[in-house]
């Protein structure tokens, strides 16, 4: 099912959101609402594209900031920097609120979160038709145009849809290039960075997404009395197997999770008793598309059927406007957990919940990425280096706790998770805000 919903409707329906929960139910002042559903700056820019075919092409590219509570002084807007063809000025204002939202989610106590304020950025292409050097020129000019626009303290860029490891180094070694005589530690000024060649990243970074997710899971599936009941092995079905999905099935059989279907954009497998995740990920190294499309033990499905099949967990971990109205009855799974940004639309939510369907949203559920390149920041401002144990350590105590905030606010409220989600993000978001704008609190407000 390709997406229905335009950029347009997803912000608007982002700020019905924000809007919905801060006023009806936090009774936040109209300030601060006003805050939270607008964006603090939006950049635009175009890049030509040399192809290697000789043709030259004109695109487009955005970057946008959306809230940052903390003093942008010393604490940068993170978000990631997406290749794509539904990359766009309101998509990328509706992942810049959300990406403010899992900073001010997860961290290991009431105090302690992911100090940064959220953005996200991206170029309008296709990069399947793209060469590895045609993204990484992309790449070179994104670091060009937004040169005066990212850094350490002022905006640090990650990768998501389309930008991996490599994408992020050719970026880095432009903007290092532009800053070498500046005198700061440009090495901060992105994440994502990959560990080979002296890449710069962070033992654990690639998988950060997927394992932090496990982690969510593990909590919510203890501790939130409202999940039905689950068998000792239960069965999960992933659309999408780039670096989200691939990681939470590689991480699959260490929480005793059995995977029965993958799909991605060329099609989808099916084995009711399970399939073997390292001979899938071999199998898909070795084919030129990188694709799960025709692995040997499996059943060949339909990528929009596989997701109304039978299973414990759906996980969606490729794009946005997966779940829509049209399929949410349909859904033949008792989780939803999200592993990419904004998968479920608005009119899916109220579906999901009358048919009793958990949805465990995407600012918890996939806050282990930016959780983790918070300690890449971290390393790098610090001339540090963690050991891979250390950061898998840290994901754990800084997802387990947001997840029982979550927890916690869903029973307080009696509420499901993704209201009471964004009630804990904009319980910590409040006062930050007040205090940086220096606002009184309403007497009305909760928080």
């Amino acid at each position: 099912m390709k997406s229905k919903i335009s950029g347009s409707k997803m912000w608007a329906d982002e700020k019905h959101r924000l809007l919905h929960i801060g006023e009806k139910i936090l009774r936040l002042e109209p300030e601060l609402l006003n805050e939270l559903t607008t964006c603090k700056r939006d950049i635009g820019f175009s890049i030509r594209l040399h192809r290697d075919n000789g043709k030259t092409e004109h695109i487009l590219g955005w970057r946008v900031r959306h809230r940052n509570p903390y003093n942008t002084g010393t604490k940068p807007y993170k978000g990631g920097f997406m290749l794509s063809t539904s990359a766009g000025l309101n998509l990328l204002r509706t992942k810049a609120a959300l990406m403010t939202l899992k900073c001010a989610l997860v961290g290991p106590n009431e105090n302690e979160r992911v100090p940064f304020g959220g953005s996200k950025g991206g170029v309008r292409c296709n990069p399947d038709e793209l060469s590895r050097n045609e993204k990484g020129q992309i790449m070179e000019k994104v670091a060009e145009e937004l040169n005066n626009e990212i850094g350490p303290t002022l905006d640090s860029l990650g990768p998501d849809v389309g930008v991996g490891p490599e994408e992020i180094r050719a970026f880095m070694t432009r903007y290092a290039a532009l800053n070498q005589n500046k005198g700061i530690p440009c090495g901060a000024a992105a994440t994502g960075k990959p560990l080979e060649d002296a890449g710069g990243g962070c033992p654990g970074r690639l998988t950060a997404t997927g394992l932090g997710m496990h982690y969510i899971l593990q909590e919510i599936c203890t501790n939130f009395i409202n999940v039905p009941n689950l068998p000792a092995m239960p069965t999960a079905i992933i659309q999408g197997f780039g670096n989200v999905g691939g990681s939470f099935a590689e991480f699959s059989r260490d929480f005793s999770i059995k995977i029965i279907g993958v799909s991605d954009k060329y099609g989808g497998i099916y084995n009711p008793n399970g399939i073997n995740i390292p001979d899938l990920i071999a199998y898909t190294k070795e084919n030129p598309q990188r694709t799960v499309n025709g692995f040997p033990d499996a059943k060949s499905v339909n990528g929009d059927k596989l997701l109304l099949m039978p299973c414990d967990i759906l996980v969606p971990a490729a794009t946005e406007n997966v779940i829509l109205k049209q399929n949410a009855g349909r859904l033949n799974s008792k989780i939803l957990l999200e592993g990419a940004n904004a998968p479920t639309s608005l009119e899916a939510d109220p579906i999901l919940r009358e048919r009793g369907i958990i949805v465990i949203p995407d600012i918890l559920a996939n806050a282990g990425g930016v959780t983790v390149s918070y300690f890449e920041w971290c390393q790098d401002t610090q001339g540090k280096s963690w050991e891979e144990c250390t950061t898998k350590s840290e994901l754990e105590s800084y997802m387990i706790g947001g997840a029982q905030r979550t927890i916690d606010a869903s029973l307080r409220f009696k509420t499901d998770l993704r209201t009471a989600a964004y009630i804990t993000a904009l319980s910590y978001l409040a006062p930050a805000l007040r205090k940086k704008q220096r606002w009184d609190k309403s007497k009305k407000s909760l928080v």
